[in-house]
């Protein structure tokens, strides 16, 4: 008996000690990353111009309260509107344009969930200026001025591909845009004026550089969403996460909810949030410098890891927050694409012009332009005399002859239509 009185004694004590035992403290998983020196550095400029367009647009509103919409919202601007912006945007573009022999260091800060990153608004409309100026030499035949336009206004939406997710996929929507604005001078355009083209395509693609910058930024989003999300759990506030990310969410908050901040599992719930965040960042850097096709094979090996996980409770915050990377590889993929090829066709009709037939081969045409992003290998090219038919595998990495859809975008991937009489 005095035994087994000893045995509950000891047992008791345990049970005492464990509730006692201190909870595990809660500490941020998001490292800060040094500050960037902003003497000499390019950057400095663009926040310069943005802020510089933003300044000037809120002075502009106050102006004229009753106008429409502010310049900086818009997403259409007639006549009027687009002259009012080139003005506002004059001081920034020449801060823009002076940054090119600059270093260009990106001093980025993390962006919580459901926050917007700072300058985009100023540096949006500086882009829709560039590509108004590539409209006009075109509209005007001076194809001079519109290569000059087009090279400044890819650059800068290339060296904007230095920062996080949402600042890299406006650089390419402002490269994309240069890029169309100069697509239908093509057929006008002299050999020497192609040749130009050409040369300051490479030029803008040599200077650009990969996303690395652009994943280990959007790593630091990821953490700094782990963050966010224990710190409401920490306040017991998990509505606005709800809010903001709708019922698929629900189950995903509810388990929070209920989760005991006490518990061993607390700390295990985070850290494996955490560390799925740090997984997928090396994912997505070491993707950086692959081909579409190469991506699509690693992505695929790390999400049959996932779903074998046995538990995995922040799946749905995991969808919501750690899915910008993947997303801007493949965006940057037909960018990249579009912009070769516009290369490519300048030089092709230049050598059409001149030697009255197309290239046999791409083989004697810069490097920097002849690789297909979706496949990593060279650009698919038919030639017949004059004739010639030059696309992308797109993103199913297969020669489907060249057919795609309104678009020229699936399944073969095309430069934006250009007359080719």
């Amino acid at each position: 008996m005095a035994g087994r009185q000893g045995i509950s004694w000891t047992v008791l004590a345990v049970l005492l000690a464990g509730c006692n035992r201190t909870a595990p403290e809660f500490r941020p998983y998001l490292t800060p990353r040094r500050a960037v020196a902003m003497e000499s550095n390019g950057y400095a400029d663009y926040i310069a111009a943005a802020q510089s367009v933003e300044s000037k647009s809120n002075a502009l509103d106050l102006q004229n309260p009753k106008a429409p919409a502010k310049l900086l919202d818009r997403t259409a601007y007639d006549g009027p509107a687009q002259k009012a912006a080139l003005a506002m945007c004059e001081d920034a573009i020449k801060l823009i344009r002076g940054a090119a022999s600059k270093r260009f260091e990106w001093d980025y800060v993390p962006v919580g969930p459901f926050s917007a990153p700072p300058y985009a608004k100023g540096w949006r409309l500086i882009g829709r200026c560039m590509a108004w100026k590539i409209q006009k030499a075109v509209n005007a035949g001076d194809d001079a001025s519109a290569i000059n336009w087009f090279g400044i206004a890819t650059t800068y939406g290339f060296r904007l591909t230095q920062g996080g997710t949402s600042e890299a996929s406006l650089g390419l929507v402002i490269a994309n845009e240069a890029r169309q604005a100069i697509v239908p001078r093509l057929p006008a355009m002299s050999p020497e004026a192609l040749r130009k083209l050409a040369d300051t395509t490479v030029k803008c693609l040599e200077a650009k550089g990969t996303l690395e910058n652009a994943m280990a930024h959007e790593g630091d989003n990821m953490i700094a969403a782990v963050d966010y999300i224990q710190e409401q759990y920490q306040k017991n506030d998990l509505g606005p996460v709800l809010t903001e990310l709708g019922p698929p969410s629900r189950e995903a908050v509810t388990f929070l909810q209920e989760l005991n901040p006490n518990s061993p599992k607390r700390k295990e719930y985070f850290d494996g949030f955490a560390a799925e965040a740090q997984d997928e960042e090396k994912l997505i850097y070491a993707c950086a410098r692959k081909s579409g096709e190469a991506r699509t094979k690693l992505y695929a090996e790390r999400d049959e890891q996932l779903k074998k996980a046995s538990w995995r409770p922040w799946k749905r915050f995991s969808m919501s927050f750690f899915s910008a990377g993947r997303s801007l590889l493949s965006m940057n993929d037909e960018c990249l694409a579009r912009t070769r090829l516009l290369g490519l066709e300048a030089l092709l009709r230049a050598e059409v012009i001149v030697n009255k037939t197309a290239p046999a081969s791409l083989g004697g045409l810069p490097t920097a332009l002849r690789q297909d992003p979706y496949t990593g290998k060279p650009f698919f090219y038919r030639v017949d005399g004059r004739t010639y038919h030059i696309y992308s595998a797109g993103e199913n990495f297969k020669d489907d002859a060249g057919l795609s859809d309104d678009s020229d975008t699936s399944p073969d991937l095309l430069l934006e239509k250009v007359d080719k009489k």
